[in-house]
């Protein structure tokens, strides 16, 4: 998979910028996204989780972390006990799905503009989910934001932003989680985010 991210990237600086106004091939995407989102060292930081139940609940708690090692699963946040708070593994979900066989892949035609960056678009198909990936259209095709709708029987958005955090590598920084349901007659809504902040990057020899 890497060489072939790297000739996908050695012939898109050959063909020069007009390539990457070109529809990209669904797996020259595929390629990218697996490569960028396979960690290759650890990461420590602080994970900030939020929860908003109503106008006036707001649940709020912080823990420090490690996230992907190179021979340990991430370790689970302090605050999971905290009703509706995301887990480690809700967060790094796009590191599993870049692990998982997809059924197929499609690619927008078009560019979209994301925090003022042009960006594919492309839907993940696995199984009875879908993702949409943004993906920057500057011939790195950094994964920018993944999102996930409609899970369960309630009305449930998944949406990841992920942040660079090294060449070619791409860590989910921010999950926010929105489930919509029938509460009493009324729509309700549950909104949890957990982010990452400070995040430091540790030596193999020092991963615990």
């Amino acid at each position: 998979m890497l060489g072939a991210y790297r000739t996908a990237l050695a012939g898109l600086i050959l063909v020069g910028p007009a390539m990457l106004f070109a529809q990209p091939e669904p797996s020259v995407i595929e390629g990218f996204f697996r490569e960028r989102l396979t960690p290759t060292s650890s990461w420590q930081c602080v994970a900030q989780c939020t929860v908003f139940s109503g106008d006036d609940t707001t649940h709020v708690g912080a823990d420090s972390s490690y996230l992907i090692g190179f021979s340990h699963e991430p370790r689970e946040f302090a605050f999971t006990e905290m009703p509706y708070s995301l887990c480690a593994d809700d967060l790094l979900l796009p590191i599993a799905l870049a692990r998982t066989d997809f059924d197929s892949i499609r690619v927008n035609k078009t560019r979209t503009r994301f925090e003022g960056i042009m960006c594919w678009k492309a839907r993940i198909f696995v199984r009875d989910e879908t993702f949409e990936v943004l993906l920057s259209g500057d011939g790195f095709f950094r994964v920018m934001q993944i999102e996930r709708k409609g899970r369960g029987r309630s009305n449930s958005d998944d949406v990841w932003l992920l942040r660079e955090i090294g060449r070619g590598k791409d860590l989910p920084v921010k999950l926010t989680r929105t489930v919509e349901f029938g509460w009493g007659g009324e729509q309700a809504a549950i909104v949890s985010t957990v982010e990452l902040t400070n995040l430091r990057e540790v030596s193999a020899e020092s991963d615990p």
